[in-house]
């Protein structure tokens, strides 16, 4: 029988080479890349029973190298493989698991024989789709909500201040909230690249000379330029991201650290006005049923 053949797009080399050596050793026949732009090529010349990629690669990442490859082949299967906790890779799957939350909150929403909803969870982050969703279901949210949370970090505190009428902290201890603010994490691998042999020249058509100014002065070296850049497109969302908070928490206080990132203990959070309460599952209960009787007068 002939072995399955399988594209391994990753640029650790470590990693890379163990986890070959560890799907050959299980009879699997693997072409291993070591980032998104060969990974492409090698895909072109052969053919493949499954695609493993790395998510965060330099100059073409996983989910780019993804796209090519379905434009060529609709039917091989993919799988991300990441063992970073980037942010950025976190979000994007969040933007999936929000819409399917999405359709539960709908249809609670439009129930009649239910009052009120009470949520409850951990949360990192969001990505700014999955915002966008909630804001629009905001408009459309005809129950009071109770959140319940463990965490309730950046994005997914942005989401909170979207939908809850009323915030408990699961525990005084390991709870935590806030972290009201914005940040891009991007890996240099400029210098690997170049001991690679890899050397990255930008063409613009002539009426393009503006055409993603941002990704040429990083890939130029002009990092004084591409930070100042990047910082700046984050300057708006940010903004919205605090105004919403504010909105959602009117009893919130502009202590230090409070909207440029900082995170506090569940008990601090009660104290500036973050949450309301510490409670637990029957009390966010009770409180879900004493807002739907107020709703229902």
């Amino acid at each position: 029988m002939e072995a399955k053949k399988i594209l391994l797009v990753e640029d650790d080399p470590n990693f890379g080479a163990v986890l070959k050596d560890y799907l050959m050793i299980n009879d699997f026949d693997v072409t291993l890349a070591k980032n998104g732009m060969e990974g492409f090529e090698k895909f072109k010349k052969d053919t493949f029973d499954l695609c493993i990629l790395d998510v965060m690669m330099p100059y073409k990442d996983g989910y780019t190298l993804a796209r090519e490859i379905r434009e060529k082949n609709q039917d091989v299967p993919i799988i991300f493989l990441t063992a970073k906790t980037l942010k950025e890779d976190v979000l994007k799957g969040y933007k999936v698991g929000a819409d399917d939350y999405l359709k539960i909150l709908r249809k609670l929403n439009t129930d009649d024989s239910i009052g009120a909803i009470v949520i409850s969870g951990d949360g990192p982050g969001s990505s700014l789709d999955a915002i966008n969703a909630f804001k629009t279901f905001k408009l459309e949210k005809k129950k009071p909500i109770v959140g319940l949370f463990n965490s309730c970090y950046s994005g997914y505190y942005w989401m909170k201040s979207l939908l809850c009428d009323y915030t408990y902290a699961n525990f005084d201890v390991s709870s935590g909230f806030g972290s009201i603010g914005t940040l891009a994490m991007v890996m240099d691998s400029r210098e690997a690249m170049k001991k690679e042999g890899y050397k990255v020249m930008v063409v613009r058509a002539p009426q393009s000379t503006d055409k993603a100014q941002q990704m040429v002065d990083f890939v130029e070296g002009n990092d004084e330029a591409f930070i100042t850049s990047l910082s700046e497109e984050m300057r708006e969302p940010t903004d919205k991201f605090i105004a919403d908070v504010k909105a959602g928490n009117p009893r919130i206080k502009d202590v230090p650290g409070m909207f440029s990132g900082a995170t506090f203990s569940a008990t601090k959070a009660v104290e500036y006005g973050m949450i309301d309460a510490i409670g637990n599952e029957k009390m966010a209960i009770e409180k879900a049923m004493m807002l739907a009787t107020l709703n229902s007068i």
